[in-house]
């Protein structure tokens, strides 16, 4: 019997490395759901992500330099993530799928990372996990009453989600299976000026 829960656990392991594997190659499914809250307007800006970038969004996020370290962040969390999993596949009471504990191993994988620096100065300072949402604290390098920060936290939220949203392994293994990724934006002082959500769009 125990041998047999052996070979059970070990064929897991082969399904679950296989899938993972294949989700980078696959298309990129439906759009995601991108939801925004600015802290002076308190109504909740729904889209859909591929849209139209704003005119006035203007300022550069993602730069090579940024997409270098972003992609090695990604990959050592996308690492760490799937080597959580297959270790709850043989603690039989863990259940490694569940949106919580995905969030929960992204969140801790992300920390060594931080802060993680974007262009302009705009830097995720701290990960959490409420649940099954991933909740990054991004702080930017002016005060809210700032004439550019509208303009930067729309960059940040046109960047971030498409980042996100073109990405299959993200969508096919966060979104998909229930997890939501939150941005929370502060000012220099401390001060907080937006939140949005990204998840699946089906």
């Amino acid at each position: 019997m125990k041998y047999k829960l052996i070979n059970s656990a070990i064929l897991w392991v082969a399904i679950l490395n296989t899938s993972l594997v294949n989700a980078t190659t696959k298309g990129i499914p439906n759009s995601c759901h991108v939801a925004s809250t600015y802290a002076d307007k308190g109504g909740n800006q729904s889209t859909h992500v591929h849209k139209k970038k704003d005119d006035s969004v203007s300022f550069e996020y993602i730069n090579d330099e940024v997409i270098g370290s972003y992609n090695t962040m990604r990959d050592g969390v996308i690492n760490h993530v799937k080597k959580e999993v297959v270790l709850s596949l043989l603690n039989f009471g863990v259940d490694g799928f569940a949106p919580e504990n995905i969030a929960a191993y992204v969140s801790n994988a992300t920390k060594p990372f931080l802060p993680f620096e974007f262009a302009n100065n705009v830097k995720i300072i701290d990960v959490t996990h409420k649940g099954k949402t991933i909740v990054y604290k991004a702080e930017m390098p002016i005060h809210k009453n700032h004439d550019h920060a509208i303009k930067l936290t729309k960059a940040g939220i046109a960047s971030a989600s498409d980042m996100v949203c073109n990405d299959s392994t993200m969508v096919e293994d966060l979104l998909e299976r229930n997890v939501v990724i939150r941005y929370d934006y502060y000012d220099t002082d401390g001060v907080f000026m937006c939140s949005f959500d990204i998840k699946e769009g089906r």
